[in-house]
């Protein structure tokens, strides 16, 4: 018996002269060493079916074959053998996917010359993913009121996914569906965290605990998905509001985004019911992420907005109605989402964000406008910790002024510390006097909407740590300075962006204060959640903050708030709405209050929310509505570092910090050069189609922020690719985000060497201008193009490292085209492959007329480079086909 697996997938072509787009039989060849074995091939031409064509040992010889008759072009495909999925490893080429594996890659018809990419009229489609069945299971030690699961598949939200039980047992099991991959994960039951005890197979969790680790791989059941066989796997679908979103946008308009699983489904629509009528309204396909297809439709629900919605998957002769609790034949109304005019309020972002460009701005390291208001650490807080001990070193806090602006040595090693860490500790003169003197210099440069780093009373310089929420601190200028610059702002036409830190204050809070002070008797007691009292002058061996009191991770200098009288703060979360908490009136009344400050009375026009994750979602709900009271065209975004689509809506945050589906994926393609565009489009996709429209328009697509590497550190220091990730952000859906500094090339390491001082001589040298130069003119080409902000999106071309895409509205059409790898390519564009009718282009960038050879696009792209073509629209051309935007 043969012990070895050799692989070929060959070219036979069939006799017979073909037409220019005749399809070309395909042998696929696959040596599996014995027969009796049961061997497929899959790939894009059957939608990544694992079964839907068998390959045949016809000889007993344990060889296995299959012919297909595939169109001209490019294809991907693995074999199954006994359902284990397998690369070709004699083909000629294969490509990453999102799973952690290889596809491989055949061409029907002649290869494509090296370095040349054809955007054909078929289009690209985004193939199912490798999906496996997986059960979870967990019996806690008492009965709880719910159990979730929790992990890296679901960005570790803590009621994302409830399991069902008990069962007879005291079990509570949930099926999930997950690619191959590694995955860890906890049970959360009433807002307490657990491992599992049947998985042997742990890691740390950074507090203490463990988290479970599970790898997914052939051992587990390859669940079968195909389009068209009038079969829906179940899995986890369900009205969930990270699976389907209700968003009124207009009087009367709904507009509903829902998703299945990837190459299981033909269609969707959207089962509407009001009054005692039902009606079905169609829903067109957005596009796929390699695990999921998401569509969306728009429904008409009446002047009052009043009925219950309901998704019908289609998969040939067959559906089913995706409810609250499932698949289902048939629904009730109360297994249907409702939506009313209270529940389901209008969601608007207002144009001044989607039209915008953040610049984020870290107060302190900025510019020094005003030396005389240079911290000179004389508040008690900074008592006995602005000295150095005899010998010039310590490892404790710290605080003093560099005098160099230019000094960022002890920002990646300290020379005040014997451990080799950063210096925290240092400040650097930054003022809101040196913002204004700037403004400017932003204008100039394109930016319209300032967001700063907290800006209240603080002992850091970062000032995530609020010693008075109503209070401008006094070395960036105090509140008149504060309120001179959003004058100035808003009349060079920018808009204003604080940060808002309410889930803890610092220590120097006058808050917390008066509590280590008085104890129960102050009036500020229940605001934070007490274990012990009085506090020691410091602590002794082995005691820390948090064993006195409830404190962010463990920081004593961050003391938690405490929102919900009727549980601790580590449970807080499992109360999601009001109604099933014990609000803690005084520190609402005390957020709103800050919330009035900084819209009213500092004319601030929106709030970055720090760490929203962690705060209970029904205090988002009164924040979001007391700013929106008092400013109707303010914004609200939160920071969160995965998937936000169940956190957007009208009644919590307006978008998101894209980190998830913009800056990571960026950092892979564009920095790190770790993934082909095929999996970057993948990454990308699941913001696009799973937030609602609204969220995906006002999304800030950061490349980096004040707690990252900086983007050029991690490129290695290529200004080309970050000059072409800054062309992607300026043309991509979402609103560009500049960190400070990126737009002349800074870099800086993890914090706190990502905050180094505005490096202001370095827009003396050529590479400074010439870095900051090219990034206005993407600012300014995005300003002057609406389909840029608000137009339809499509991907074009996703392989290898060269990615294009087309953005469109009825009155412009335009398509990028990035290379974002180090070899030159030509990219041939068939006409009909765009979502418009096309007779001629004109390159933004070459500023002349694109080659046409033969009726077709011809793109040239340098290394690490891109352009943008603009199509002229004909007088008599229908509207643009949209069946796949967005």
């Amino acid at each position: 018996m043969r012990h070895r697996t050799s692989l070929l997938a060959f070219l036979v072509l069939l006799a017979g002269t073909f037409e220019a787009r005749a399809e070309t039989a395909v042998l696929f060849r696959y040596d599996a060493g014995e027969p009796g074995r049961r061997v497929f091939v899959a790939g894009e031409w059957n939608r990544w079916d694992p079964s839907a064509d068998p390959m045949l040992d016809a000889d007993g010889d344990g060889i296995y074959e299959k012919t297909i008759a595939l169109p001209p072009g490019r294809h991907e495909y693995k074999f199954v053998v006994d359902g284990v999925w397998i690369e070709d490893p004699n083909a000629s080429e294969s490509v990453p996917n999102p799973y952690g594996s290889s596809n491989s890659v055949v061409y029907a018809g002649a290869a494509p010359e090296p370095g040349v990419y054809r955007i054909a009229a078929r289009g690209a489609e985004t193939p199912a993913a490798e999906i496996r069945e997986v059960l979870f299971s967990f019996r806690p030690d008492r009965t709880p009121r719910a159990v979730f699961l929790a992990g890296t598949f679901n960005d570790w939200k803590p009621d994302a996914q409830a399991m069902d039980g008990p069962d007879a047992e005291g079990r509570f099991r949930v099926r999930l569906a997950l690619p191959p991959g590694e995955y860890q994960y906890k049970f959360v039951t009433d807002g307490s965290w657990y491992h599992d005890p049947a998985n042997e197979k742990t890691t740390d969790d950074g507090f203490g605990g463990f988290n479970s680790i599970l790898v997914v791989d052939d051992r587990f059941h390859a669940i079968p998905l195909r389009a068209g066989d009038g079969s829906i796997w179940e899995g986890t679908l369900s009205l969930a509001p990270d699976h389907v979103s209700a968003v009124r946008t207009e009087a009367g308009r709904v507009v509903v985004t829902a998703r299945a699983h990837q190459g299981d489904v033909t269609g969707a629509e959207i089962l509407f019911r009001r009054g005692g009528s039902e009606s079905r309204v169609p829903m067109r396909a957005l596009g796929g992420d390699g695990r999921y297809i998401y569509f969306r439709g728009e429904l008409d629900a009446g002047p009052g907005v009043e009925g219950r919605i309901g998704i019908v998957l289609a998969d040939g002769d067959s559906s089913r109605i995706v409810t609250r609790s499932g698949l289902a034949r048939e629904a009730s109304d109360a297994q249907l989402l409702e939506i009313n005019a209270i529940g389901t309020p209008l969601f608007s972002i207002p144009d001044w964000v989607v039209d915008g460009v953040f610049y984020q701005i870290f107060p302190e390291r900025f510019h020094n406008g005003n030396k005389k208001n240079d911290p000179d650490f004389r508040e008690p807080y900074y008592a006995g910790k602005t000295t150095l001990p005899e010998g010039g070193k310590t490892n404790s806090e710290h605080y003093h002024l560099v005098k160099d602006w230019h000094d960022v040595s002890g920002l990646s090693k300290s020379p005040h510390r014997t451990d080799g860490r950063p210096d925290y500790f240092s400040f650097y003169g930054g003022d809101l006097e040196g913002v204004l003197e700037k403004l400017p210099y932003l204008k100039d440069l394109g930016v319209t909407i300032l967001y700063f780093n907290p800006l209240h009373t603080g002992k850091s310089n970062h000032k995530y740590d609020a010693c008075n929420y109503r209070e401008t601190d006094p070395h960036f200028g105090g509140n008149k300075a504060f309120r001179k610059l959003a004058d100035a702002a808003h009349e060079a036409g920018m808009r204003i962006v604080v940060d808002g830190v309410f889930n803890h204050t610092g220590n120097c809070h006058y808050a917390f204060v008066d509590c280590v002070e008085k104890g129960k008797d102050s009036p500020y007691w229940l605001w934070y959640e007490w274990r012990k009292w009085p506090l020691p002058e410091t602590f002794g061996e082995g005691e820390k903050a948090s064993d006195y009191y409830d404190c962010w991770w463990g920081h004593g200098d961050l003391p938690n708030l405490n929102f919900d009288l009727s549980r601790p703060n580590a449970t807080e979360q499992a109360a999601t709405r009001i109604s099933e908490a014990m609000p803690n009136e005084p520190v609402l009344e005390e957020i709103r209050a800050a919330v009035r400050f900084w819209l009213e009375e500092m004319n601030a026009d929106g709030f970055r929310l720090d760490v929203a994750n962690e705060v209970p979602a029904w205090v988002w709900r009164i924040f979001r509505e007391e700013a929106r009271r008092v400013k109707p065209d303010g914004f609200v975004i939160a920071e969160l570092w995965g998937s936000a689509a169940a956190d957007l809506s009208p009644l919590r945050f307006d978008a998101t910090m894209n980190y998830r589906y913009f800056r990571d994926p960026c950092l892979a393609f564009f920095a790190r050069s770790n993934i082909d565009a095929s999996v970057f489009d993948r990454q990308l996709a699941g913001g696009r189609f799973g937030y609602p429209l609204p969220s995906v328009l006002g999304a800030m697509n950061l490349l980096g922020s004040h707690d990252t590497e900086r983007f050029l550190t991690l490129a290695g220091g290529d200004t080309r690719r970050l000059l072409l990730a800054s062309l992607f952000a300026a043309t991509y859906v979402g609103v560009p985000h500049i960190y400070y500094g990126d737009e002349i090339g800074m870099e800086g390491g993890p914090d706190p060497d990502c905050r180094r001082p505005f490096e202001w001589k370095t827009l003396e040298t050529p590479r400074g201008t010439a870095i900051r130069e090219r990034v206005r003119d993407y600012l300014a080409i995005r300003r002057d193009h609406p389909a840029l902000r608000r137009g339809e999106f499509r991907t074009l071309l996703a392989e290898g490292k060269v990615y294009a895409y087309a953005r469109w509205t009825d009155e412009e059409r335009l398509a990028v085209f990035l290379n974002a790898g180090g070899a030159p390519v030509t990219v041939i564009l068939e006409p009909e492959a765009l979502p418009f009718e096309s007779g001629s282009s004109f390159d933004l960038f070459a500023g002349r007329e694109t080659a046409i050879e033969e009726g077709l696009f011809r793109i040239s792209l340098e290394p690490f480079s891109g352009t943008i073509l603009r199509f002229p629209k004909s007088e008599s051309e229908p509207a643009p086909v949209d069946s796949q935007s967005q």
